[in-house]
C-alpha cells in the first residue's frame, strides 16, 4: 500500500475514534434502551462497532511504524517530541477555553503532566508501545508470535470468566492500548484476513446481541448487557487486525514517528478534561440525547478537531525543525544509541546538568528567592499563626499557605521574579538587580503588614497618589520602622557592592534582555482584564485560584498576597450598570422623588441654603468603652454623652476599620453609600472625583462653603476633590488660606481639636450668612502607642488579650480632650445669632489597638459616635433639637437627609430620595468578614 494510502487510513481510523469518543460520552438514547427489545440490541451492535474503530486504530498505530525501525535512542527521542507536543496542546486547549469562561487549575495540572495523569489513555498506551516496539521487532519471528499469543491470552482471561481482572473494559487503561499497539507492531500475516475478519466481527455481533438476553435472564435487568461491548473484546481485537492486514497488503512503504502527532493532538483536544466537558456541554445542548443527532453533530465536530490536529502538529513540526530543538532532541538522545551502557549515558547526562545549572544559577537563584519572597509575603500578612477558614477548627496558615495557595505563591513568585530580570535587564548588573528588587519587595512587605495593623487593609493602588506627601507617611511608621528600614538599606547597598566584586556577572543577552524587559510590563498589563466578569483573564485568575475579596482586602492579601491583591484592585469598574437603566428612566427616578420633595416641603419652613451646617468627622472618635472586653477607670467622653441624651444622636455604622476617613467623607458629601459601588472602587477620592465632570454634593446647596483640615491638603487627593465639589475655600497646612490658629496637646505631633474648632469660629466670624463647613479633625489619627498624651491614670483600662492597654490609655486620653473641646464650641456656637447646626461623628475606630477579632464582634468594632447639635438660635426658628424616628442607626450617606430634617428645611428632589433611605433604611452595610 503506498504511504498516503497508509496515511488516509490512519486519519480516517483517527476520525472514527474520535466521533466513538464525542458521542458515547453524551449517553446516545439508544444506550438506555430497556428489555431485550431490538433497540437494545442495536445499541449494542453500534457501540461494538464505533468501540472497533478505537482498536483497529491503536492496531494500526504499531504495524505503520514497524518497519521503520528505532534505536532506544531514537525512540526516546520520538517520545519526548510528543510530550512536548501533547503538552503544548493540552496547556493551548485549557488556556483557550477561558474564552468560554471555564477553567480549574486541575485542568491545567493535566495538560502539564499528561501522562502522569493519565487522561488520554490511548496515547499513554502509544508512548509505552513505542518504547517497547524497539525490543518487539528485534526478537525473532517465532517469538513474536509466541508474544502475540500471551497477549491475546491476557486479552482473552477475563473475556472467558467475566471479571474485569485488569480493569480493561472501557476507554481508560493505557495497559489497555499497549496491547494493542503491540499486537500491530507484531504483525503475523494471516491468509486470508478478509475471512478472519468477517467470522470474529460475526462472532462479536452474536455475543453483544445475544447479552442483552442472557443479562436479563441471569439478573434481571441490562447489568451486564455490555459484557462483550469494549475494546478489550478478543474477538473484536482479533477482527480490528484482520482488518488491518486487510487494508495494509503490501509493506514497502514506511511511515515515520512524525504521523504520530496528528493522533497524539486529536486525542489530547477530544479527551483533555475541559474540553471534554465543554464538548459533551456543546453535544447535549444542541442534540440533547438523541442517537441520530449526536452522531451527526459528533460528526461534525471531529472533522473540525481533526483538521484542527493536522494544522496544528504540522505547525508545531515546522517550529520545531526551524527553531532547531528538534535536532537538539535528536542528538541529546542520539548518544544513548553510541555508548555501550545505559549508565554510561545516564552519568554525562548528570554531568552536563550540573554544569547547566552552574552556568545558569543567577536565574536560577533568582527563581528561589522570588518563591521565598513570594511565600513570606503571603504569610506575613497574618497577624497570627492559625487560621480559621471556617467556623470551628484552625490551620497553620504556613501548611494551609504552602498547601492550599501554591498556585497563588507561584504567581506571585512570576511577578518578582519578572522584576528581578526587568532590573538586570536595565542595570546589566545582577546583584544589583536581585538585591535591589528583594529590598523593595521586602519593604512592600513591611509596609502591607504595618498598615493591616493599623487599619485592617493592605496597601490599595488608589494610596499611590499620596506618594507626594511621603514625608508624614514615613513619619507616621515610628522611628523604629525607620531604623530598621535605613539599616536594611545600608546592608542591601553593602551587599551589592560585595558580591559585584567577588562575583561580577555578565549582562543578559540580547534575547533574554528583550524578554525581560517585555515580561513584567506584559504581566502587569494583564492585570487590568483581571476584574472584567466572564473575560478569558477573569475566568483565568479565578480559575487559578485569585479569589480578590473586594469587600474584605486584608483577606484577599492573606490569601493572594499583597502583590497579587494590589493588582486586583487596579482596574476600577465604578459600578454595575443596572438592568433597565436610561436616561428615561433616571427622569422618572426624578419626577418621582421631585413629587416626594413637594410632600415634604408643604411640612417644612426653612431653607437650607440660609442654615450654617458643619460636617464635622472626628477623627477615629468612638467610645472605647463599647467595644468588648474593654472597661475604662473613667468616662473620656462624659459631655458628648451628655450632649447626645438631650440632642439628634445615636451610633453611625462605618464602612471602614483603623482607615477609611476618605470614605467616610465621600458618602457623607454626596449621600452616596459606599457599598453600591463595585467592590473595586476602594477609595472614590482618588479613583473617581477627578474623573468625573460634574461631582453632585450637599456643597451645592449654599452659597458660599469652606473646607478646614488641620494638616496636610494633598492626603486622599483633598486639594482636587474639594475644588471638584465647588468649595469655595480649603483652610489646610502650607495652604493659601492656611490654618490660623495651632495648637498642640502634650508631645502630640498633631494640631489639636480645640486648633479645628478656633479655625471654625474665624470662619463663622468671617462670613455672616449661611454656609457650609467641612470640618476633618487630626488630633486622635494613629500612632497611639509613642505617649502622646500625659495623664493615663485618670483612664487606666482593662482588656481582653490583643488588646494594646498602653495605646488604649493614651487614646482615651485624646478623646477626652476631644470631648472638651467641642463642649466649649457648642457653648461659643450657642452665642450667635443665626442658625448653627453641627453634625459631629467619628469617622471609623482606630486600628492598632483592639485585639478583638473582627469575625466576633464586627458590628461593634464599625461603631462610631455621632450627634446633630442646632445651637439655641436654629431650635428658636424651627429647627429640632432631639429626633428619634431611624436616628439609633444611622449611615454617613444619611447626614444630609438628617440635617435637613434636624433643621426643618426644605429639600430638592435628591434630597428627598436621601430621607426616604433613611426612614425605610437608615444603615446597611457589606459583610466584610
Amino acid at each position: 500500500m503506498k504511504k498516503h494510502q497508509k496515511t488516509i487510513w490512519l486519519l480516517f481510523w483517527l476520525f472514527c475514534s474520535m466521533i466513538t469518543m464525542i458521542v458515547w460520552r453524551s449517553s446516545p438514547a439508544i444506550t438506555s434502551a430497556t428489555g431485550t427489545s431490538l433497540h437494545a440490541i442495536a445499541g449494542q451492535w453500534l457501540h461494538g462497532t464505533m468501540l472497533g474503530g478505537v482498536a483497529t486504530l491503536a492496531i494500526l498505530l504499531g504495524r505503520v511504524t514497524r518497519h521503520h525501525p528505532r534505536r532506544l535512542g531514537q525512540a526516546l527521542a520520538l517520545l519526548v517530541k510528543l510530550w512536548l507536543l501533547m503538552v503544548a496542546t493540552g496547556v493551548l486547549a485549557t488556556l483557550l477555553l477561558t474564552i468560554r469562561g471555564y477553567f480549574q487549575v486541575a485542568d491545567l495540572y493535566t495538560a502539564l503532566f499528561p501522562l502522569l495523569r493519565n487522561e488520554v489513555p490511548i496515547v499513554s498506551g502509544l508512548f509505552l508501545g513505542v518504547f517497547l516496539q524497539t525490543l518487539i521487532v528485534s526478537l525473532s519471528e517465532e517469538a513474536q508470535r509466541l508474544l502475540g499469543i500471551s497477549l491475546y491470552a491476557l486479552l482473552t482471561i477475563p473475556f472467558v470468566f467475566g471479571v474485569d481482572m485488569f480493569s480493561f473494559h472501557g476507554l481508560r487503561n493505557p495497559l489497555l492500548f499497549t496491547i494493542l499497539f503491540c499486537i500491530g507492531t507484531i504483525y503475523f500475516r494471516a491468509q486470508k484476513p478478509l475471512r478472519h475478519f468477517l467470522l470474529a466481527g460475526g462472532g462479536c455481533l452474536i455475543l453483544m446481541g445475544l447479552m442483552p438476553y442472557v443479562s436479563v435472564l441471569c439478573h434481571g435487568d441490562l447489568s451486564t448487557a455490555g459484557r462483550f461491548t469494549t475494546v478489550a473484546n478478543p474477538l473484536l481485537v482479533f477482527a480490528a487486525a484482520s482488518l488491518v492486514d486487510f487494508i495494509d497488503l503490501q509493506e514497502e512503504s514506511r511511515l515515520s514517528g512524525k504521523f504520530y502527532g496528528p493522533v497524539v493532538v486529536a486525542m489530547t483536544l477530544v479527551n483533555a478534561p475541559a474540553m471534554a466537558t465543554e464538548l459533551k456541554g456543546i453535544l447535549l445542548r444542541h442534540a440533547g440525547h438523541s442517537t441520530v443527532k449526536l452522531l451527526i453533530l459528533g460528526t461534525a465536530v471531529s472533522l473540525v478537531f481533526l483538521l484542527a490536529a493536522i494544522v496544528w502538529s504540522i505547525l508545531c513540526h515546522w517550529l520545531a525543525q526551524r527553531s532547531g530543538w528538534s535536532l537538539k532532541i535528536d542528538n541529546y538522545f542520539a548518544e544513548l544509541d553510541g555508548l555501550s551502557t545505559i549508565e554510561t549515558w545516564v552519568n554525562e547526562k548528570k554531568d552536563q546538568l550540573l554544569a547547566g545549572v552552574r552556568r545558569h544559577h543567577t536565574v536560577l537563584l533568582a527563581m528561589v528567592v522570588a518563591y521565598l519572597m513570594a511565600f513570606l509575603s503571603m504569610l506575613f500578612m497574618n497577624t497570627s499563626w492559625t487560621i480559621t477558614p471556617n467556623v470551628g477548627q484552625g490551620f497553620d496558615i504556613i501548611m494551609l499557605t504552602f498547601f492550599q495557595r501554591q498556585t497563588m505563591i507561584i504567581l506571585n513568585a512570576m511577578l518578582i521574579f519578572a522584576l528581578t530580570m526587568f532590573i538586570w535587564a536595565i542595570v546589566r548588573r545582577y546583584y544589583v538587580a536581585l538585591i535591589s528588587s528583594t529590598f523593595l519587595i521586602a519593604v512592600w512587605i513591611i509596609a502591607s503588614r504595618i498598615k493591616i495593623l493599623a487599619r485592617n487593609e493592605p496597601i490599595m493602588p488608589s494610596e499611590l497618589k499620596m506618594v507626594s506627601v511621603w514625608g508624614s507617611l514615613v513619619g507616621m511608621a515610628g522611628p523604629l520602622v525607620l531604623i530598621l528600614v535605613t539599616v536594611a538599606l545600608l546592608v542591601a547597598i553593602v551587599l551589592i557592592v560585595f558580591w559585584e566584586r567577588r562575583d561580577h556577572q555578565q549582562s543578559l543577552k540580547t534575547k533574554g534582555t528583550l524578554v525581560s524587559l517585555v515580561a513584567l510590563p506584559l504581566l502587569l498589563i494583564s492585570s487590568l482584564g483581571w476584574n472584567h466578569p466572564h473575560s478569558a483573564l477573569d475566568t483565568l485568575m479565578r480559575g487559578l485560584g485569585d479569589d480578590p475579596m473586594f469587600y474584605n482586602q486584608v483577606s484577599g492579601a492573606r490569601i493572594n498576597g499583597p502583590i497579587i491583591q494590589f493588582l486586583n484592585n487596579l482596574d476600577v469598574t465604578v459600578m454595575a450598570k443596572p438592568h433597565g437603566y436610561s436616561r428615561a428612566t433616571m427622569m422618572k427616578v426624578r419626577h418621582r422623588y421631585a413629587h416626594e420633595a413637594r410632600i415634604i416641603n408643604k411640612q417644612r419652613t426653612n431653607k437650607l441654603s440660609d442654615q450654617t451646617i458643619i460636617f464635622n468627622l472626628s477623627e477615629s472618635f468612638s467610645n472605647p468603652r463599647r467595644v468588648p472586653g474593654v472597661s475604662l477607670k473613667n468616662n473620656p467622653i462624659p459631655l458628648i454623652d451628655s450632649l447626645k441624651k438631650t440632642n439628634t444622636s445615636g451610633i453611625m455604622v462605618s464602612s471602614g476599620y483603623g482607615g477609611g476617613t476618605a470614605n467616610m467623607e465621600y458618602m457623607t458629601l454626596t449621600g452616596f453609600a459606599l457599598s453600591n459601588f463595585s467592590a473595586t472602587l476602594a477609595t472614590p477620592y482618588t479613583q473617581l472625583v477627578g474623573t468625573l465632570a460634574h461631582n453632585p454634593s450637599i456643597v451645592g446647596s449654599f452659597k458660599h462653603s469652606t473646607a478646614i483640615h488641620p494638616y496636610l491638603g494633598t492626603f486622599y487627593n483633598r486639594k482636587t476633590v474639594y475644588q471638584k465639589f465647588g468649595f469655595n475655600a480649603f483652610h489646610y497646612l502650607g495652604g493659601k488660606e492656611g490654618i490660623k490658629h495651632q495648637h498642640k496637646i502634650d508631645q502630640s505631633p498633631y494640631l489639636s481639636d480645640q486648633t479645628a474648632y478656633a479655625n471654625v469660629m474665624d470662619q463663622l466670624s468671617n462670613y455672616q450668612h449661611g454656609q457650609f463647613i467641612q470640618l476633618v479633625t487630626m488630633q486622635n489619627h494613629f500612632p497611639y502607642d509613642q505617649n502622646f498624651y500625659d495623664g493615663h491614670r485618670q483612664f487606666s483600662a482593662k482588656a481582653a488579650k490583643g488588646t494594646s492597654i498602653k495605646s488604649l490609655e493614651d487614646y482615651a486620653v485624646g478623646i477626652h480632650h476631644t470631648d472638651q473641646a467641642v463642649s466649649q464650641f457648642i457653648k461659643q456656637i450657642d452665642q450667635l445669632q443665626r442658625p448653627i447646626t453641627l453634625v459631629f461623628y467619628g469617622d471609623h475606630l482606630p486600628g492598632g489597638i483592639y485585639g478583638n477579632s473582627l469575625t466576633k464582634d464586627g458590628l461593634k468594632l464599625h461603631e462610631t459616635d455621632y450627634f446633630i447639635y442646632s445651637n439655641r438660635y436654629a431650635r428658636e426658628h424651627d429647627a429640632k433639637q432631639k429626633m428619634t424616628i431611624d436616628t439609633r442607626y444611622v449611615d454617613p450617606n444619611d447626614f444630609i437627609a438628617l440635617a435637613a430634617e434636624q433643621t426643618n428645611s426644605r429639600v430638592d428632589w435628591y434630597q428627598a430620595m436621601l430621607t426616604q433611605v433613611l426612614h425605610q433604611l437608615p444603615a446597611f452595610a457589606l459583610d466584610t468578614q
